[in-house]
């Protein structure tokens, strides 16, 4: 439920990925809960980043924006499919995207060559989640109101402007017609079954990540019966959609390990003990707040930044989903170390311009909602961890939203016997190993492939070669001999 971006040009090597067009005019078939139609396609060149370029066709879910109420408000889905490349391909694989919730924009990224790897099982439809990327209505408010810098974060200002945030956007989509209640997990798992009957389809497979994978794992729960395989990455199960301060300060301390045995002693940003040095820095910004006079990189201004604990522990959690990210911790925390805060200063001022990171993600978290034990936990945690509150959740501003969470069901442990891969990274701060491992648990013919050394997103899939053949080979019904892997 993590409702912040923080991402610095100067800072963070970011990746844009590209949205492809999709040039064709497409067909639209409207599917309620129980209209059987087929999808009709349209053929058309589907091009990826870089100006790679396959045959795909297109078309168009038209859903009903809220099966739950009466009316005739619709959403509508774009979707593409990429055929097999097989002679006796499988059971059509649908994509469950995560983060943007653009599946279409994820097969033109760099994830491109993953994608057309899958054709060799089956047909692959890719597709946009209701609210996010091409759907539309799309959900998205341009009047978020910036974190203030002239002052040192803290959690209960942070959750007092999301809320705000959040009451205006939530404002705003009302006064454009659109139901806030009918965007959330529950009717996008009727999606992916709506898509399975357009498809003409007995049963499908699923691959999903981060969001993705918890969307599966309820597809898995009320659709198993038309489920051939679900392979799942970057896992967030019921009742995780908090992070737990403990599993991010584990990867911290995994990091601080592997970048102890690599350091160059000779560089000035060289920091033996990364968990050490960011211990101490917190410490200090905890005791004696800084006060840092900067030059503001997209203005020129000069611009006076405040600094505290939350803000260092923000920036900690903010890097734990890319390996790349986490690259400037060591340059970061090492300068402040020696009292140069200016590169933490600099990190605050750009991420400020941020509010809600996005309000398909919030809507969608804030209606699954979080356990009365989970917020427990995590609050016990937050009280001793080194990362204290600043995991980038913060559950208490979906009142701001002003729609009702789910029924409990959809917080529970998933338990089935269907045939699940899921997969984690060692260096994932964002879906840690121990959320896969609790899910596990549920499943009776699930199995659980470790990739040494991956953090979020892309290493998921992309790191090592081996993950593409296990995911193939699982696909295809043959047993995985090796679950374990190891970024290359």
């Amino acid at each position: 439920m993590s409702n912040l971006t923080y991402a610095t040009n100067a800072l963070i090597v970011c990746l844009v990925v590209a949205g492809n067009a999709l040039g064709a005019q497409q067909k639209a078939a409207h599917l309620g809960a129980a209209t059987p139609e087929l999808l009709s396609f349209t053929a058309f060149s589907f091009t990826a980043e870089g100006g790679k370029s396959t045959t795909a066709d297109s078309t168009t879910l038209v859903a009903p924006m809220n099966r739950s109420r009466s009316g005739k408000a619709t959403v509508n889905i774009p979707l593409v499919r990429f055929r097999s490349t097989s002679r006796s391909p499988g059971a059509p694989i649908i994509y469950l995207s995560g983060g943007s919730g653009s599946g279409i924009s994820a097969a033109a990224g760099p994830r491109f060559a993953f994608f057309q790897e899958l054709r060799q099982a089956g047909d692959v439809v890719v597709f946009d989640l209701r609210g996010a990327g091409r759907s539309r209505p799309r959900l998205g408010c341009s009047s978020d109101r910036p974190i203030p810098v002239g002052e040192a974060l803290s959690y209960e200002a942070l959750v007092s402007l999301l809320r705000r945030n959040a009451r205006e956007c939530s404002d705003s989509l009302r006064r454009a017609g659109v139901d806030l209640t009918g965007f959330n997990v529950r009717e996008t798992v009727e999606d992916i079954d709506a898509i399975r009957r357009g498809l003409g389809a007995t049963q499908v497979r699923l691959v999903g990540i981060s969001t993705g994978s918890q969307i599966g794992l309820e597809y898995v729960r009320r659709y198993g019966r038309h489920l051939s395989h679900a392979v799942l990455a970057g896992i967030q199960g019921p009742d995780q959609l908090i992070d737990l301060p403990s599993a991010q300060e584990r990867v911290l301390r995994e990091l601080s390990e592997q970048l102890g045995k690599t350091a160059d002693s000779s560089a000035q940003s060289a920091v033996p003990d990364l968990f050490g040095v960011a211990q101490s820095v917190i410490k200090a910004l905890g005791s004696n707040p800084a006060t840092v006079r900067i030059q503001d990189r997209r203005s020129g201004d000069s611009v006076t930044v405040h600094l505290g604990a939350l803000d260092a522990q923000v920036l900690i959690s903010a890097t734990l989903g890319n390996r790349k990210q986490m690259q400037i911790l060591p340059a970061v925390f090492g300068a402040a170390a020696r009292g140069d805060y200016a590169p933490l200063a600099a990190f605050k001022s750009e991420a400020s311009r941020s509010g809600i990171n996005s309000a398909f993600e919030a809507l969608q978290d804030c209606q699954t909602g979080v356990s009365a034990a989970r917020l427990a936990g995590r609050a016990s945690e937050a009280r001793t961890s080194l990362l204290g509150w600043g995991t980038l959740d913060f559950p208490e501003h979906c009142d701001g939203w002003g729609v009702p969470k789910l029924d409990g069901s959809w917080r529970k442990p998933v338990q089935s016997a269907a045939s699940v891969l899921l997969i984690s990274g060692t260096l994932d701060g964002r879906t840690s190993v121990r959320n896969a491992e609790a899910v596990l648990l549920g499943l009776r013919n699930g199995m659980h492939l470790v990739v040494e050394g991956a953090s979020h997103g892309d290493d998921l899939f992309l790191s090592t070669t081996d993950i593409s053949r296990v995911i193939l080979s699982f696909l295809r019904g043959r047993t995985a001999r090796e679950l374990r892997a190891e970024v290359q």
